[in-house]
């Protein structure tokens, strides 16, 4: 018989010991993390480059995004410990479908930090100002924490024929 089991751990440091039962059957362990609420300041960071924000507009507000292409990546320096968020959305042009699959690539020096893969759809309740022929998709999220000392982050847009806009914050306690 199938049971589910929710236990809920406060913050901190904890340890926890499955035993396995011999004579039991298979159990199955998820693991969440919620991430929702961000434990410490959230700071917006601003690539090192020369390019105005690109405003997509949601429900009135509007959101400052970074444009992200193939062969033209985006730079960030940061100093100090915390967690990189990363949040893209991939520009929609007509001739694609209705579902589409883009990575990202996060560097810090040379070194691969990441490959984040991510798969969106339109948005019907946005739009991006000074590219109409564009239909934003709905957001996408990722987090790398990052430890102390000085990085020289790279952003990277894998994947040709394929545009999207980016925003960034630092995490810290």
């Amino acid at each position: 018989h199938a049971a589910k089991d929710f236990f809920t751990v406060p913050e901190g440091q904890h340890t926890i010991k499955l035993v396995p039962n011999p004579e039991g059957e298979p159990v199955i362990i998820r693991v969440l993390e919620d991430l929702t609420s961000s434990a410490g300041k959230k700071l917006r960071l601003v690539p090192l480059v020369k390019q105005d924000p690109v405003k997509i507009r949601v429900a009135g507000s509007a959101l400052s995004y970074y444009e992200l292409t193939p062969g033209e990546d985006l730079q960030l320096s940061v100093n100090g410990a915390g967690t990189l968020e990363t949040v893209s959305r991939l520009g929609f042009e007509n001739w694609m479908g209705s579902e589409q699959d883009y990575r990202i690539q996060v560097w810090d020096g040379g070194k691969l930090l990441g490959t984040y893969y991510f798969t969106s759809d339109r948005s019907d309740q946005s739009e991006i100002d000074g590219h109409k022929e564009l239909v934003p998709g709905k957001w996408r999220s990722c987090r790398i924490s990052l430890p102390a000392g000085n990085h020289k982050l790279k952003i990277r847009l894998l994947d040709k024929e394929r545009q999207a806009f980016v925003r960034f914050a630092l995490i810290t306690k």
